[in-house]
């Protein structure tokens, strides 16, 4: 990753808005521009989410508690030259509790965002590497797509990010990307993530000990927070 130098001076005066911020994605890409902010980068910060703030922030960063499920969620928001969309239920227990909300973050949510983001800026939609679903094999690459069914009780949370996708594609007048994220992991995990890898974590801490529910042969790929979010802010 380039030093805080090039960064200090790329994201100097912008002005950056990170939606849950009380995510694993969304701590990590606060924790990243927090230090830019200690190390005397002139940026403007704000943070949105639906739940006060579990790590206390410099006074610096501004915050909004904020319904993205909202219709009317953004019409006091300015505009930005950065949006990073990290908002969504990630958990499956999450997402299968509130399907329609999750379709909405991924959607409605979005499509308001874009309409904040300066001609110059760029608006970072975070997909998720469950779109392969359905897909034979282990190996994957951004042309392909899974064939999950409409039916099956996770299709709120795949193709609402597929649907995403679509969105941030459709963006013609502003640099729009999307991110398809394969099971971040770190620093900012809750410990009522049921998530398979936090709850290894969790039972070899409060356990001593890892115990599989399931044979063990499933293949499922991983990233470290912090290495997500150099690739992240490298492509921004």
């Amino acid at each position: 990753m380039r030093n805080f130098d090039y960064f200090n001076t790329f994201f100097k005066n912008k002005k950056i808005l990170i939606t849950g911020a009380n995510g694993v994605i969304g701590i990590g890409i606060t924790n990243f521009f927090e230090r830019l902010i200690l190390n005397n980068c002139k940026l403007k910060l704000l943070l949105i989410s639906k739940s006060e703030l579990t790590i206390k922030r410099n006074k610096k960063i501004g915050f909004k508690k904020l319904d993205l499920t909202s219709d009317n969620f953004s019409k006091n928001l300015s505009t930005f030259d950065y949006i990073f969309h990290c908002a969504g239920y990630g958990q499956p227990n999450k997402f299968l509790e509130k399907p329609l909300d999750t379709v909405l973050i991924n959607t409605n949510a979005l499509i308001k965002l874009s309409e904040k983001i300066n001609k110059t800026g760029s608006l970072i939609y975070f997909s998720s590497s469950e779109v392969y679903n359905g897909l034979s094999g282990n190996n994957h690459n951004e042309t392909q797509i899974g064939t999950l069914n409409t039916t099956n009780a996770r299709s709120s949370y795949i193709e609402s990010k597929r649907c995403g996708e679509a969105i941030i594609n459709s963006l013609k007048n502003i640099r729009a990307i999307s991110i398809r994220i394969a099971l971040a992991y770190g620093p900012g995990a809750k410990i009522n993530d049921e998530r398979v890898l936090n709850q290894f974590i969790i039972s070899s801490i409060k356990n001593k000990k890892i115990s599989m529910l399931d044979d063990g042969k499933k293949i499922r790929s991983y990233i470290f927070i912090e290495d997500a979010v150099n690739m992240i802010i490298n492509i921004s």
